[in-house]
């Protein structure tokens, strides 16, 4: 089986990492766009266009949206095989890992269109929600640790 995998970045190495480990024999194709404007920062449809594009350049089985943001434009995306995104399970894994208010980090284009409120809120969730930029660029960076992504941190966590 071959298996495309779509971010942005490398955020979504850890996803490659874990299907690499559950599943030794499938062939990864990992798509990073990092060269291209942050998926974050693009209106809907140019991000479902290109999100189309690069995955129609492989000839997977299976595409995983290991971005948030081309995740909330997964019913959006024109591809040849399945897909699946980080959102839903991301939500499903909220709804079963605890039962008060579920806080969401996430950017700005996530937070704002909703993707992971609309659901967690219908079905009866609290959810607090907040922007978590800059901190993908400061990941994609390497920079993980020290007191100025602790102050970036503290911000985005604070509401």
């Amino acid at each position: 089986m071959r298996v495309a995998i779509l971010d942005w970045g490398i955020g979504g190495m850890p996803v490659a990492l874990g299907l690499q480990a559950a599943s030794p024999g499938t062939e990864l194709l990992y798509l990073s766009d990092s060269g291209f404007t942050p998926y974050g920062k693009l209106a809907r449809e140019p991000l479902a266009e290109r999100a189309s594009w690069l995955l129609r350049q492989t000839d997977a089985d299976l595409g995983i949206l290991a971005c948030n943001a081309a995740s909330s434009v997964l019913s959006e995306i024109q591809c040849d095989y399945p897909l699946v995104g980080i959102i839903e399970h991301g939500v499903r894994m909220a709804m079963e890992s605890t039962p008060g208010p579920i806080g969401v980090l996430a950017g700005d284009r996530v937070t704002e269109d909703g993707s992971y409120s609309r659901p967690l809120e219908a079905a009866g969730r609290r959810v607090l929600t907040s922007s978590g930029q800059p901190l993908s660029a400061l990941v994609e960076r390497g920079e993980v640790s020290g007191d100025s992504v602790g102050a970036v941190v503290a911000r985005c966590v604070a509401p």
